[in-house]
């Protein structure tokens, strides 16, 4: 397995790990508020999924850049 694909996995990794944090998040709301509302867990998701994918795609950039084999 090359550099390149191990950044990757890694990235992987952090999303998922991240994902396991939302999935807390809800738990947390769900438990204070005392009722399941899919509005509300739908707003968290959607606004906190948002950010991830963007940190993501940033993330990639940055990597894909600066683990270059080429060297450009």
């Amino acid at each position: 397995m090359d550099l390149l694909n191990k950044w990757k996995l890694s990235l992987l990794f952090s999303f998922v790990s991240y994902s396991i944090v939302l999935f807390g998040i809800i738990i947390l709301d769900v438990f204070w508020i005392r009722d399941f509302d899919f509005q509300e867990v739908s707003m968290i998701t959607g606004i906190y999924m948002a950010f991830i994918i963007l940190v993501m795609i940033i993330e990639f950039i940055v990597f894909k850049i600066k683990l270059d084999p080429r060297g450009e």
